[in-house]
């Protein structure tokens, strides 16, 4: 292929990923919108008077430790995925690090 060729071809494809960009950048801000408005109406419920109840406030104490158990996943599968492009996770005392690590947390204190 020629040189223009090449530039075209970069170019439609610069233009479709600029594309799908907004598209999900609208996605994003539409989904902030409709967060945000129920965000709204459930605090001006909650300040209209009515207490939320012991078993709602244990489900968002539940939810929250939840999220946070899944951002902390989330986080370690990353790190394990940049070690593994890395070439770190191919040293053999990485395995014993992670078994180590799994037994100290299997046998602490649930306290």
């Amino acid at each position: 292929m020629e040189q223009k060729e090449w530039e075209d071809r970069l170019d439609r494809y610069a233009d479709r990923t600029a594309q799908a960009v907004r598209k999900g950048v609208h996605v994003l801000e539409d989904a902030f919108d409709k967060g945000r408005e129920t965000l709204r109406e459930e605090t001006a419920r909650g300040q209209s008077g009515s207490q939320a109840s012991n078993g709602e406030t244990q489900d968002a104490s539940t939810r929250r430790r939840d999220t946070r158990r899944l951002g902390l996943i989330l986080v370690f599968v990353g790190i394990l995925w940049l070690l593994r492009s890395l070439g770190i996770l191919d040293q053999p005392v990485f395995p014993i690090l992670l078994i180590i690590a799994g037994v100290y947390f299997l046998t602490r204190n649930p306290d």
